[in-house]
């Protein structure tokens, strides 16, 4: 499961603090240095810099420590001296007890709660081209059914693809979901939980066949998706023992309900951008003859700043993130999105939505925003 979001205990710093860290920038740098070449020296976010140095915000402890034993390491490095003794946070931040991050402006004041559900639903409109035009495309063959082979990078980049492709799904709003992620090792050591849980919320036995019953009988009123995240985590016989499940499924919905529906039965097995060897095959088009067989989609590895441009140029976004940011923050992240150099394709540079998610002033990025895109049943 992913983490919740919600952030620790946080410090800001105090005036001897705050005095220490300039006075060792400036012996470091030579000058005032800007919150880029800071970021870029001690590997924190320039967004966090910010919030520690100019708008006196405050921060995790990590980060903190992070900053100043860099700076203190990097001095020594250069000149042989660094401050006199290991600086303990005590020394020179207090807890913050309001615990509430803000926007740097007090026009943009909003809760980290608030701000990462709105940017949450704000990234679902950043488009996946690629994937979403082959799922698009296959929808309509994919009736009753339809299965999936959907590549991303990591567990964070894949639930929001799956996310992105479900709202695609007809009558996704009231849908039965039930996804089950193969990365944590407990389905993988006892299959049979994955059984089990299914039963459990489907009120019926843990025996594939009343599960395969269940499932056919919901379709009767309701979507039905399920999600395996981490399918290439499986052993053999796993794989094989859920496409047997999953062929008798589509099976037993094909023969049971001869008329057309709008609900559909829609499997999305969930990899990383390696290739892996199954005992299934994958189909280039979705096949009515054979709807249990997957659709493989490509893989998708990161965000070209080309759509996160397009994305940040709708009407819709811009003007929800001028609610949510602040306008120094808007400008941070129109740079990061953009490529200023003519020779260089946009399409072929990309950003993370963990970047995107720090520029907007998540300080633990993504994982402040994971959470609303956990599909449940």
């Amino acid at each position: 499961m992913p983490t919740s979001g919600k952030p620790g205990k946080q410090y800001i710093l105090t005036p001897q603090g705050d005095a220490k860290l300039e006075q060792g920038l400036k012996t470091l740098f030579d000058k005032c240095p800007k919150q880029i070449e800071v970021a870029d020296f001690c590997g924190i976010h320039r967004t966090t810099i910010g919030r520690i140095r100019k708008h006196k915000k405050p921060v995790n402890r990590g980060s903190l420590s992070q900053l100043f034993e860099a700076l203190d390491r990097e001095l020594i490095n250069r000149f042989g001296v660094g401050y006199s003794q290991r600086l303990g946070i005590e020394n020179i931040a207090l807890e913050d007890q309001d615990h509430e991050l803000s926007a740097s402006s007090s026009q943009h004041q909003t809760t980290t709660a608030s701000l990462s559900q709105d940017l949450s639903e704000l990234l679902f409109l950043l488009n996946c081209i690629q994937q979403e035009n082959a799922f698009r495309a296959a929808r309509a063959t994919a009736n009753p059914a339809g299965t999936f082979l959907v590549r991303a990078k990591d567990l964070s980049l894949q639930k929001w693809l799956v996310n992105r492709l479900v709202r695609l799904v007809p009558g996704y709003e009231n849908a039965y979901c039930q996804p089950f992620n193969v990365y944590s090792p407990q389905i993988r050591l006892n299959f049979n939980l994955l059984w089990e849980n299914l039963a459990a919320n489907l009120n019926t036995t843990a025996t594939i066949e009343n599960v395969a019953e269940a499932l056919i009988e919901r379709y009767c009123h309701q979507t039905v998706i399920l999600v395996l995240y981490g399918v290439h985590k499986l052993q053999d016989h796993q794989i094989a023992e859920f496409i047997q499940f999953w062929q008798q499924l589509v099976k037993g919905v094909q023969e049971r309900y001869t008329r057309a529906r709008r609900s559909r039965l829609i499997l999305f097995l969930v990899e990383d951008t390696e290739e892996h060897n199954y005992s299934f095959d994958c189909v280039e088009s979705i096949d009515y003859q054979c709807l249990e067989k997957p659709l493989r989609l490509s893989p998708l590895g990161q965000i070209s700043k080309a759509e996160a441009l397009t994305w940040f140029d709708l009407d819709e976004v811009y003007n929800q993130l001028e609610k949510i940011l602040s306008q120094e923050q808007i400008d941070l992240l129109l740079q990061d999105i953009s490529v200023n150099d003519p020779n260089i394709n946009p399409n072929e540079v990309s950003i993370s939505l963990d970047e995107i998610c720090m520029t907007c002033g998540l300080e633990n990025g993504i994982a402040e925003i994971e959470q609303y895109w956990e599909l449940s049943a």
